[in-house]
């Protein structure tokens, strides 16, 4: 079974993202802080529409962590310098031979959407978009934590991302 078909089965038929976890990060080789408004720019690219300041509805703001305000949802953005913490081989027995990348993150985004009661599946298509537009040669993959996914950024994240957005 592909990683997209076992991610859309995992999603609970009644499950929203408000009871469930949805969040998707990038690992990066080396950690770089996005600053606001390249953020801010990222979402405006993303998803059609001005997050100019002033906007009741769509906005970025940022201190110790970043929210984008998309209408009725907000997601949470965290930067962090450190290796998330999972367990490489719990990540690798997925049988992909290019998990070892998952060794080489000094740094990782963790994106996650708050006040949602989409279906999961529409939670992450909320998602796609801004962590597709923010996906730079700095990182080594993209990571579903709630499924243990990690897709290394060879190209194949990419088509992953417009397959679970479709």
């Amino acid at each position: 079974m592909d990683p997209i078909s076992a991610i859309r089965r995992a999603f609970r038929p009644g499950g929203t993202a408000a009871d469930q976890s949805c969040s998707i990060l990038l690992l990066e080789r080396q950690h770089h802080f996005l600053r606001k408004e390249a953020i801010r720019h990222a979402a405006e690219r993303a998803y059609g529409r001005s997050f100019a300041p002033g906007s009741p509805t769509h906005f970025v703001t940022q201190s110790s962590s970043t929210f984008v305000k998309l209408g009725e949802d907000s997601i949470h953005i965290l930067q962090t310098p450190t290796p998330y913490e999972a367990k490489p081989y719990e990540v690798r027995r997925r049988g992909d031979s290019r998990q070892h990348q998952w060794r080489d993150h000094r740094g990782h985004i963790t994106f996650e959407i708050w006040n949602s009661s989409y279906p999961m599946l529409h939670a992450y298509r909320i998602l796609c978009p801004l962590v597709e537009e923010l996906l730079s040669d700095r990182a080594i993959g993209v990571f579903f934590p709630r499924d243990n996914y990690f897709f290394p950024h060879d190209g194949s994240a990419l088509d992953h991302f417009r397959r679970l957005s479709s």
